[in-house]
């Protein structure tokens, strides 16, 4: 970084959100892109007006000043309002004795906006069902709006070209079911 960097974290209306409170990040300076070539419309989504360039990052200030980054602002789903972070419930599952891996995507819902599908890797023989699921991370405090609408069992993972796990895909297979 810069000392001439500038960074700062908004809401959803390019308002700064308080100390405490995850945002996007925000970013300006030397060191950060200020367009794309030619794309007149991806300019119009990653830059606001003022030229600050949209990371894509949660973001928040510490109470020491600190800047905590909280995952992909574009992964969060958003279950009837509330916004969760994939991420935190792969984490979670994957305290589960009978689950290996786990990969959780937002499918578009009608009723919810989105509902949250778990993928799991588990072993060859592990039955395990959505109600144990739910009194599993019951048991270990994990918030109601948090719990997976749908499980699916996978053996291997569908994987970008770069052999990243594609949620693309996921999604897909889970709007299908």
């Amino acid at each position: 970084m810069s000392p001439a960097d500038e960074v700062k974290i908004v809401d959803e209306e390019d308002k700064a959100v308080p100390e405490g409170v995850f945002g996007e990040l925000l970013s300006r300076g030397p060191y950060t892109i200020d367009g794309y070539y030619m794309a007149e419309e991806a300019n119009k989504k990653s830059f606001t007006s003022d030229g600050f360039y949209r990371t894509g990052d949660k973001a928040m200030w510490t109470k020491d000043g600190r800047l905590r980054l909280g995952g992909r602002i574009k992964e969060q789903i958003n279950r009837a309002g509330e916004k969760i972070m994939p991420s935190e419930i792969e984490a979670y599952l994957c305290r589960h004795s009978k689950i290996k891996e786990a990969a959780v995507v937002g499918v578009t819902d009608e009723t919810l906006g989105n509902r949250i599908c778990a993928f799991l890797v588990t072993d060859d023989e592990a039955g395990i069902d959505l109600q144990e699921i739910h009194r599993f991370l019951r048991e270990i405090g994990v918030a109601a709006y948090k719990m997976p609408d749908q499980i699916e069992r996978v053996e291997t993972w569908p994987l970008t070209s770069v052999g990243k796990i594609d949620k693309k895909a996921l999604e897909r297979m889970a709007q299908e079911k």
